[in-house]
């Protein structure tokens, strides 16, 4: 389950409907030969479609839909993302499952998009 400490301060405040945090959020785990590559080469990618930025320890992309977190690990990244909606959070996994299939050498998605209600 992802708790708010899992929620990196620049998520908390939403800056689009002044609300303290998201209402929904989902994250997975893609293992990969390769993560911190990838991740580099997803947020360059996002950075010419949508505002993205690599912060310390994590990265960060904004989608009209809501905001998605990529972290990575020796073998894995692990994504995380935010929304008000939850068709609109199916999109914004939609959108880093698809970019992440493709441009990476996935060896497993481990466990799926897990979903939680962050605030009722």
């Amino acid at each position: 389950m992802i708790t708010e400490t899992e929620i990196p301060p620049k998520l908390k405040p939403n800056r689009k409907e002044n609300t303290d945090f998201f209402l929904y959020s989902s994250r997975a785990e893609f293992s990969l030969a390769e993560p911190r590559k990838l991740m580099r080469r997803l947020i360059k990618h996002f950075r010419h479609k949508v505002p993205a930025e690599e912060l310390t320890g994590f990265s960060l992309i904004h989608f009209a839909e809501g905001e998605a977190t990529l972290q990575a690990e020796s073998d894995k990244i692990i994504c995380r993302c935010f929304s008000n909606d939850q068709s609109q959070l199916q999109e914004i996994e939609d959108t880093l499952e698809r970019h992440i299939s493709r441009m990476g050498d996935v060896v497993a998605q481990s466990n799926g998009w897990r979903r939680v209600e962050v605030r009722s």
